[in-house]
């Protein structure tokens, strides 16, 4: 079982990369869902160590658990969870750095400029497949 709750980031990387090991994923996908925790991770985990996080939608949230991390790991949630982590590092401390998540979203063609602009369609549909991967692992028997 994975702890989201109390784990450091790089204790649950580490967590992750040995669920990943055993699960049956082609090296590509492997690495795919890494970057992507990996990503995740850089932010979630400042947002709960500072009791600041909240869904997709905005709403608070009282804990990082299975549900809360597979919904950001939707690619339109990340784009919405770095706009919204730059508008409150503008007001809020201590500020979530976002550069690893920037990093992450400008690989798959969103814009950090502009918030309305869409990202190619195929980008997202790569991403699904990723969130897939990830989602096993929390589900695998």
């Amino acid at each position: 079982m994975i702890d989201l709750q109390s784990l450091d980031a790089k204790s649950l990387e580490e967590q992750f990369a040995k669920e990943l090991q055993k699960a049956d994923e082609q090296p590509i996908w492997v690495d795919k869902a890494k970057k992507m925790i990996s990503a995740l991770l850089s932010v979630l985990i400042p947002l709960r160590d500072s009791d600041r996080l909240f869904t997709p939608e905005l709403k608070p949230s009282p804990k990082l658990d299975e549900e809360l991390f597979l919904s950001w790991c939707d690619l339109s949630c990340m784009k919405v969870l770095a706009f919204e982590l730059e508008r409150q590092n503008s007001t809020q401390k201590p500020s979530i750095q976002i550069e690893e998540l920037a990093t992450y979203l400008a690989s798959y063609g969103v814009d950090l400029q502009d918030e309305l602009k869409d990202f190619p369609i195929a980008h997202y549909n790569l991403h699904m497949l990723i969130k897939t991967v990830i989602k096993r692992l929390f589900y695998a028997k």
